[in-house]
């Protein structure tokens, strides 16, 4: 699954949009929380299937970007839909570094 919420204005380090506190499904940025495989289900192509229809419907519903936060050994994964990295979060969850990436539709 792809967890997410729609919002007017993205605060990406902004932790209490994890909680989906400001959420509007009017707001035209998406912001992914996660994208989830069950384990024994990885390195199948459900990932790519997920985001691909994902995208698919966030552009059907006339939203404008994508944005998420990842590991950086995830960028490449994420850049193969077309995110770009926008360089190093400001966010500390989970006491991790994190990048921001968006997706512009």
């Amino acid at each position: 699954f792809v967890n997410s919420g729609a919002a007017h204005q993205v605060t990406l380090s902004d932790e209490s949009f994890k909680e989906l506190v400001g959420h509007d499904s009017t707001g035209k940025h998406i912001v992914i929380m996660s994208v989830v495989v069950h384990p024994d289900y990885q390195s199948k192509g459900i990932s790519k299937m997920l985001m691909n229809a994902f995208v698919d419907a966030m552009r059907g519903l006339g939203k404008e970007t994508i944005y998420l936060i990842c590991q950086k050994e995830l960028i490449s994964m994420y850049a193969q839909y077309g995110f770009i990295d926008l360089g190093e979060s400001s966010s500390s969850h989970g006491g991790l570094l994190w990048h921001e990436m968006m997706l512009s539709l």
